[in-house]
Parts: structure tokens; sequence; C-alpha cells
């Protein structure tokens, strides 16, 4: 009697987590969050996320280690940042009729941005060519800081 009751009971509990479960899922929308800017929880204001990020089998740590005596070790760190950087080359951005040229202390244009030349003079040792700061001994690695709507 017991092993039935539990066996009843185990299954409309699941019965139960699988039907709030669907529930749940048709409340989201696959496009877009639920939630944006002042609908959100963090408001208008953005968050600021960093790059390279961490292996995703270290998931839980935004820990950035690495040995730059080992070539395997910063291989991977260096692939993060040029799979970052990939998109803000001219050559494979689609939308590059929305760059334009800028100088300081000038905005540029509503709608567009600041084409941003990454000379060796400005920034090395951030520089793909350098290993973005990772393979040098005296110095630290490059981390790049992004803002998120």
């Amino acid at each position: 009697k017991i092993l039935l009751f539990y066996l009843i009971f185990y299954a409309v509990l699941i019965g139960f987590f699988a039907a709030m479960l669907a529930v749940f899922y048709q409340t989201l929308d696959s496009k877009k969050p639920k939630w944006e800017l002042d609908n959100g929880l963090i408001g208008n204001n953005p968050g600021l996320g960093f790059r390279p990020m961490p292996p995703e089998s270290n998931v839980e740590s935004t820990l950035i280690w690495y040995k730059s005596s080992d070539k395997g070790n910063v291989h991977y760190w260096q692939s993060e940042l040029k799979k970052f950087l990939k998109a803000y080359h001219k050559e494979n951005n689609p939308n590059y009729n929305n760059v334009e040229q800028c100088s300081m202390f000038v905005s540029p244009t509503p709608g567009k941005v600041c084409d941003v030349k990454m000379t060796p003079q400005k920034w090395h040792p951030c520089l793909e060519e350098a290993g973005f700061g990772f393979e040098d001994e005296k110095g630290g690695p490059c981390i790049f800081l992004k803002l998120n709507k």
C-alpha cells in the first residue's frame, strides 16, 4: 500500500510540475526579452560586462587566470577576444554606413557611431598582433569593457 501511495503521489507531483512549467513557457517570447529597460529589473541603467569571458566549464567564476608561458592556455583567451572584436572590424560590419569620422569632444550625429582606428601607437599592447597583452611577461592582459542594454 505504501509503495502504491508514493507511486501515485510522485506521479501527481511530476504532472503538476510539468503543467506549471508548460504554463510558464507559454508566457515567454523566443524573439525578445519579456522585460526591457524601464519594465525590467535594472530600469534604464545599462549593465557593464567584460570580455574575454571564461570558458563554459568554469561558468561560476569571472576570474581570468592564465600562465603567460603556457601558449595553449593563452590561446583560449586570445581567440575569445578575436571572436568578440570580429564584429567591430569594418570588413565584417554590413552597417558600415552608420560609421563616421569623429574628432575629440565632438559626438557623432544621432544614429551613427565613431570610427575607432586601432593603431599600434594608441592601442599597444591591446592589439591582436601583440597577443592582446597575454604574452607580455611584465604587463597584464587587455580586458575590454562593454555596455549592455
